[in-house]
């Protein structure tokens, strides 16, 4: 029973360490795909109307009506700059709700005129340094 108790002792110090890693690249997903639907989001205010539309998703964002950034969550908050339309940005910041997040970033950066690319960045797990 004693070498049981050992093994499993031994498994979990190795394990949990791997768990709590992933809970964090799973909490890393759920920013990256708000600020991706953010960017996108922007970049469809870009084809439908250019400047004019891209400036009104930025007002939207200030505003905190629809469209814009998105709402801030138990996990993140968000800021969005949608000024330069070479590299507007919406970035998730973890909250102390999110744990090992906690003030990590994960920023989308979306060239809205030249196709929408988006690309990702930002300390959290998973992500490339910007």
């Amino acid at each position: 029973l004693m070498i049981v108790i050992v093994i499993v002792g031994i498994l979990s110090a190795v394990a949990l360490p791997n768990f709590l890693n992933q809970t964090g690249k799973a909490k890393a997903t759920e920013a990256k795909t708000l600020t991706a639907s953010s960017a996108k989001e922007a970049q469809i205010a870009w084809t439908e109307g250019g400047q004019t539309l891209l400036d009104e998703w930025e007002a939207e964002k200030a505003a905190g009506t629809n469209g814009g950034c998105p709402v801030a969550t138990n996990m993140f908050t968000f800021a969005c700059d949608g000024a330069d339309k070479n590299a507007v940005t919406v970035t998730a910041t973890g909250t102390a709700d999110s744990g090992s997040l906690s003030g990590k970033t994960v920023v989308a950066t979306a060239d809205v005129e030249n196709g929408g690319a988006i690309t990702y960045c930002g300390d959290a797990p998973g992500m490339t340094a910007c």
